[in-house]
């Protein structure tokens, strides 16, 4: 840790506690959410007061909301009565007041507009972290256009890799307001709940012993190209290897692919998994992790691959590049194209030890640059800078 920052959390914790207030609008437990929690528990305690305020729509079930609260995070909870329920600005307000919070950090569109219209009459900076963007139909697209002019507005902007840094910059946002700060993750924590061995995941999706499993996962949206995989399948299975084939996560694509996995074929060679909260088990007892997506942000589902280890063929979409060395933590692909998705997975498959060398090298990457120490030592000098800014302006 630098100099300069031991003098900066020396002046935090001088001072009374800055209060930060995370605003994420969505019910799923997610990267973005886990990357909030992990942020939250490894924050230096002395200097800041750290609070979560998830919505919880319609009394609808909220996992982020039951995963905080498992790990011990207060938690503000906005009622709403539907998606854009006005009433949410108010009570935000409020809640800013009451709690004596110092700065509110925004994640989604949806939490971006909430929180610049329920700071309007108060000094409160708003910070908000830009992931990524879907735009797979109009009402999407409308909510991009809002974001877009709502990150104007905001104090600063967080963008997890340097692809969305430029992104952010050719929207016309000025570059002195983005930082760049990367997605973590702990390569050493234990897996979540329990650890799970080889054996039992064969068991489980009743497996042969002999097989190679090639697993992908996130949501299961247009944007995340799980249809690319699928369609390198059939000429996967031409080959001499015994494989499985996994798709981990939900979403509204999931009946169309799996109709797909019908019309291709190869439907007892793929499992849907669904959603699982122990997604680091899994991916421990993989053998190859594919990341087939048409667009991303810095994907924490490959972050928790190359932690455990594990060989990767990814498009070279967002931040991947900055994850995915060539030839050295994973072979890198165009994206949308099946046929190049079959020939990196099969190079791997031909070349175990290469495949090997690549997953160690993999968890080194994230054990060096991507470590919770690194990314709050950055978040706490921005919390500090953005502070002090806003102090200064009358």
């Amino acid at each position: 840790m630098g100099k300069s920052n031991k003098t900066e959390k020396g002046l935090a914790s001088s001072m009374k506690k800055i209060n930060i207030l995370h605003l994420r609008t969505s019910n799923f437990f997610g990267g973005p959410e886990k990357q909030i929690l992990e942020h939250g528990r490894t924050i230096d305690k002395t200097g800041f007061g750290f609070f979560i305020c998830p919505f919880l729509e319609k009394g609808q079930p909220n996992e982020f909301i039951n995963e905080g609260a498992k790990r011990g995070f207060d938690a503000y909870v906005l009622k709403t009565r539907f998606a854009f329920d006005l009433s949410a600005i108010f009570k935000l307000r409020t809640l800013l007041k009451e709690k004596n919070i110092d700065i509110l950090c925004t994640h989604g569109y949806k939490s971006d507009l909430i929180g610049l219209l329920a700071t309007r009459m108060r000094r409160i900076p708003i910070i908000a972290f830009s992931r990524g963007w879907t735009k797979e139909n109009l009402k999407i697209r409308l909510y991009y256009w809002l974001d877009c002019r709502a990150l104007k507005m905001v104090n600063r902007i967080v963008a997890v890799s340097e692809a969305k840094k430029r992104e952010l910059v050719k929207l016309g946002i000025k570059e002195g307001k983005i930082i760049k700060i990367h997605n973590a993750i702990e390569p050493d924590k234990p897996s979540w709940p329990k650890e799970i061995t080889r054996e039992e995941i064969i068991k489980e999706f009743n497996l042969q012993k002999e097989v190679k499993i090639i697993a992908a996962a996130g949501r299961l949206s247009p944007e995340k190209g799980f249809d690319y995989f699928l369609k390198a399948i059939p000429e996967l299975l031409d080959s001499d290897f015994k494989l499985h084939f996994m798709i981990l996560g939900e979403g509204q694509e999931r009946e169309k692919l799996q109709k797909l996995a019908e019309e291709l074929g190869i439907l007892e060679f793929v499992t849907f998994a669904g959603f699982r909260k122990d997604l680091p088990n899994i991916l421990k007892n993989i053998d190859i992790f594919v990341n087939p997506s048409l667009s991303e942000g810095l994907p924490n589902v490959v972050l928790e691959a190359l932690a455990m280890g594990k060989p990767i063929v990814a498009t070279a979409v967002g931040g991947v590049p900055e994850l995915i060395l060539p030839n050295t933590t994973g072979i890198l692909i165009e994206a949308g194209n099946s046929k190049a998705l079959a020939q990196g997975i099969l190079d791997l498959l031909n070349n175990p030890d290469q495949a090997q060398k690549m997953g160690n090298e993999g968890r080194k990457l994230v054990q060096k640059s991507f470590s919770f120490e690194d990314q709050n030592e950055k978040l706490e000098k921005l919390y500090l800078e953005v502070l002090t800014d806003s102090k200064k302006k009358p």
